[in-house]
């Protein structure tokens, strides 16, 4: 177990840049000679490109709701046509 969370954060700090170049080395060479490791590596990196493309489509309804509103807002809609007739 112990050793599961030591993988666990050093993966962690590997895919965040966190590791100086001797870390990163020793690390590499682990991901080559260890495939569990390096599925695990490769599984935790799915996982964060996943929570960072949901926090964008999260971002994305947040500004469409903005933009809706505002469209509705007829002085807002004024002030537009004026800028870009």
């Amino acid at each position: 177990m112990r050793k599961a969370l030591h993988d666990m954060e050093q993966a962690e700090r590997f895919l965040h840049h966190q590791m100086d170049e001797e870390e990163k080395k020793a690390f590499a060479v682990r991901l080559l000679t260890e495939p569990d490791l390096h599925e695990q590596v490769t599984l935790q990196q799915y996982s964060y490109r996943l929570i960072r493309y949901q926090a964008r489509q999260e971002k994305k309804k947040q500004l469409e709701k903005i933009h809706h509103t505002l469209m509705q807002d007829p002085q807002f809609k004024q002030i537009l046509h004026q800028i870009f007739p």
